[in-house]
Order: C-alpha cells, then structure tokens, then sequence
C-alpha cells in the first residue's frame, strides 16, 4: 500500500498550496503544499490553527473542523471528522479547547487525514 498524501508530502494536515503553505517553505504537488519537512508540516498546520482562533473566533472541534473539510467540498465526511477528532482529544465536539488540547488536536486532525 502506498502512503498517504500526508506522509509522503510532509503535510499531516492535507493544506493547500498557497501564500500560507508558502510562507512556511512549501511547494506544491499541483494541489497540496509539500512542506520540507514533517515538522514544518506540523508548524504550518499549528499556524493555520492560531490564525482560525484569531481571525475566526473558532475554539472547539466543530468549529475548526467545520473549516478545516467543510461540507460542501471534496465529498467530506464531516461529522465523521468531527467526532474521530473529538473523541482523540478527549473532549465533546463544542466544548472550547485549551492550549493544553492542541498537542492531541493536532495528532487527532493528521490520523484523521492519514
């Protein structure tokens, strides 16, 4: 079986490719960044997660995840999404989230897009 998408272009997050990806060294596969390396991977997916809590207000994992594989694109398994994520931070899908749950966030949002 080939690796996923996400392993083999350092992108645990499945992030497009654009001036965001770019500003962490991306390049692009024609859609999705690949970043140079799997921790960048990771900051970019962290930043993109400050910028939804700044600009956007979101705080919980139906708010982010909604976002992150909404509905209406790519044929997202959204709700599914949503509660594989919830239940790998171990919080309920609108509870707000601390710094303290990005960690497991993080972890739960990359096996879910693996």
């Amino acid at each position: 079986m080939a690796d996923p998408l996400t392993l083999r272009s350092n992108n645990p997050g499945a992030i497009e490719f654009g001036p965001f990806a770019q500003q962490y060294g991306a390049a692009s596969d024609g859609r999705f960044a690949v970043f140079p390396d799997m921790d960048t991977g990771y900051r970019a997916m962290d930043g993109l997660l400050d910028t939804y809590q700044r600009k956007h207000g979101l705080n919980t994992v139906r708010g982010i995840v909604e976002r992150w594989a909404p509905r209406n694109a790519d044929n997202n398994s959204t709700d599914g999404y949503i509660a594989k994520v919830a239940q790998g931070v171990g919080v309920a899908p609108d509870d707000p989230l601390t710094p303290g749950h990005r960690p497991a966030l993080l972890r739960a949002m990359a096996g879910y897009e693996a």
